[in-house]
């Protein structure tokens, strides 16, 4: 196999470390460098730009990236020690705007690239732009935007990123084109530009994760002090895109856990009834080593509780048939908004206040899914038509989830503790058990994960999922999952849908 020279610094002499911006932002600072500060380093400027724009286009902020993105300051800092003077001038020539931070609402500063006003004044090349930087730069060794990426607890993933894995660049482009220009859209005084903009940015989302495959530039990190899941070129990577991913040319296949949330509530909860070693490891990880007082807690509150017992009954049985969210559906009583699709309301954490973004989605399946992740992921005060259906519904299992969003003294931000957990045991179990029981046994199969997913190539795909299914089952102590295979195969509707695309 071959592989891909790790260093750490931004320029790979075999392949060129390629910083990638936004054509429209590119343009639009490179008219100004006639006034750029002579003490400063342009390539410096060029290399947080695209830092901050590589967060703004990820999978998690890219349905925001027209809003105020949050940066905290020591992550600026790892970009570059005085990014701040860099800063100062891209808002100087108002390509860049800023929000200060809040002590009271306990929120850092936050940032957005104004795209409208590049737009405006006619930088409207929705490509991307590639600079090579031909020399090395010394970076810290955890900066995962580079090929320095070192976890041996994850090497048995990371190791397949190499030259083998690939990208059809020149299908993609024939599939793919620029969505803006085929579809015509232009901007003039009556166009709705946030429609233009919202779409703009969308596609350069998708445009990033292509060119980032294409030339290699494999990106991965994993923090263990937040959700300890591997973030990788292919986590970011939209389902749209994913038939264009490549091993030695062969078509990649997944295996998925059905109601993969939902079925780590379950392991959680049958964990604190078992007494599963696994499971409090976990817990002591997210809420402390001397928080004993929550596992009894628990037991005495919940666990012994007749009317928890025979929630927890109900939830088990549809979880493990893969049928909860399909359940659910009558439970939230979903209607059909007057577009003909369903209304769902999703939690936002970055705005400047607690504030409900609308989406709309053709499938009632989906709707019910997005409501119950936001059940699981917002705040326990958070608490509309649907949260107060699911509870009137499992009062006792409800009480539960409020229990462990409030269990540090209901201080801010305690909520996300819980979500947290659910992403801690989901990440022990597939990655650091599931597979690398599988790298072990099968130590010439390539294989990737995104998240509760494990990937690989349509040799091996059935012999994992009856593996899978094993080490699931001893990780939980007897819980089995559904699976569900998917193949990573061409899409005939990908054109029509490329911008609804998760």
């Amino acid at each position: 196999m071959k592989k891909i020279k790790k260093i750490n610094g931004r320029y790979s002499p075999k392949h060129g470390w390629k910083m990638v911006i936004s054509k429209m932002i590119y343009d639009y600072v490179i008219s100004y460098k006639n006034i750029f500060p002579e003490n400063l380093k342009w390539d410096e400027l060029l290399y947080i730009i695209s830092r901050m724009e590589y967060k703004i286009f990820s999978k998690k902020y890219r349905d925001l990236s027209d809003d105020y993105i949050p940066f905290p300051s020591d992550e600026l800092k790892s970009y570059r020690g005085d990014y701040n003077q860099y800063l100062k001038f891209l808002s100087k020539i108002r390509i860049l705007k800023k929000l200060n931070y809040s002590t009271d609402q306990n929120q850092c500063t936050k940032y957005k690239f104004d795209y409208k006003k590049a737009y405006y004044l006619g930088y409207r090349t929705f490509d991307l732009e590639n600079i090579e930087i031909k020399r090395s730069i010394r970076r810290q060794k955890s900066d995962y935007l580079f090929q320095g990426y070192k976890d041996k607890d994850v090497e048995h993933l990371t190791k397949w990123f190499d030259d083998d894995l690939q990208f059809d660049e020149k299908k993609c482009s024939q599939l793919l084109p620029s969505i803006l220009t085929k579809k015509g859209i232009t901007y003039n005084e009556n166009d709705d530009d946030s429609v233009t903009i919202r779409k703009y940015l969308r596609i350069q989302s998708y445009n990033r994760s292509a060119g980032e495959l294409t030339h290699k530039n494999f990106r991965m990190s994993r923090n263990k002090d937040s959700d300890n899941r591997l973030h990788t070129n292919l986590t970011n990577l939209s389902k749209k895109l994913r038939q264009f991913v490549k091993y030695k040319g062969e078509t990649l296949h997944s295996l998925d856990i059905k109601n993969s949330q939902p079925f780590f509530i379950i392991a959680l909860i049958e964990g604190l009834i078992n007494k599963n070693n696994n499971i409090i490891r976990n817990i002591n990880k997210v809420y402390g080593n001397n928080n004993n007082g929550i596992i009894s807690t628990i037991s005495s509150t919940f666990l012994s509780d007749k009317g928890f017992q025979e929630e927890f009954e109900i939830l088990r049985k549809w979880i493990l048939e893969g049928v909860f969210y399909d359940e659910i559906i009558g439970i939230y009583n979903l209607q059909k908004a007057k577009n003909g699709m369903y209304e769902v309301k999703v939690y936002i954490e970055n705005k400047t206040k607690t504030k409900t973004k609308t989406e709309y989605v053709e499938s009632i399946r989906e709707a019910s899914k997005r409501l119950t992740l936001r059940l699981l992921y917002t705040p326990a005060k958070k608490k509309d038509e649907h949260y107060k259906a699911f509870k009137s519904r499992f009062p006792k299992i409800c009480d539960f989830f409020v229990f462990l969003k409030n269990y540090s003294g209901g201080k801010k931000n305690s909520y996300k503790k819980f979500p947290k957990l659910l992403q801690h045991i989901e990440a022990d179990c597939i990655i650091d058990n599931v597979t690398k029981k599988i790298a072990k046994k099968h130590p010439h199969a390539p294989i990737f994960t995104v998240h509760d997913s494990i990937v690989t190539t349509e040799e091996y795909i059935d012999e994992f999922q009856d593996l899978m299914y094993n080490y699931i089952s001893e990780y939980t102590n007897g819980l089995i999952p559904k699976l569900s295979k998917e193949c990573w195969c061409a899409d005939d509707d990908i054109t029509d849908s490329y911008l609804e695309a998760a």
